[in-house]
């Protein structure tokens, strides 16, 4: 008797969960939006949201949430094993995208 090994398809059961995952993310951000009663996107409410959006005119899709803003180059990382997202994970990547959209300016006189 033989007994035949569980099938693994590529990851499958992982990027459903990564999908899951953010899918629930996103429904619980729409509903914070509306306990908030976000009812434009000029309101920080909805600017602090990572998103992306299309340019027609440059036919580019550009990654934004606060002022930071940049190219979309397409980079997939594929379904991390422990995705988890949090207010405090959110936060971190708000601060990380914006860090990395500020000018770089010389340190303060006397500073180094």
């Amino acid at each position: 008797m033989t007994v035949a090994a569980p099938v693994r398809c590529c990851g499958a059961a992982q990027v459903l969960v990564a999908l899951i995952t953010i899918d629930v993310h996103n429904r619980d951000i729409v509903e914070q939006l509306a306990v908030d009663k976000v009812a434009s996107k000029q309101e920080f409410g909805w600017q602090m949201q990572l998103r992306y959006e299309y340019d027609a005119e440059a036919d580019q899709v550009h990654v934004c949430q606060v002022q930071a803003r940049f190219s979309y180059g397409y980079e997939y990382l594929g379904a991390q094993p422990r995705l988890v997202v949090t207010p405090m994970t959110d936060r971190c990547g708000r601060a990380t995208l914006g860090a990395s959209a500020a000018p770089t300016r010389a340190p303060a006189p006397g500073a180094c």
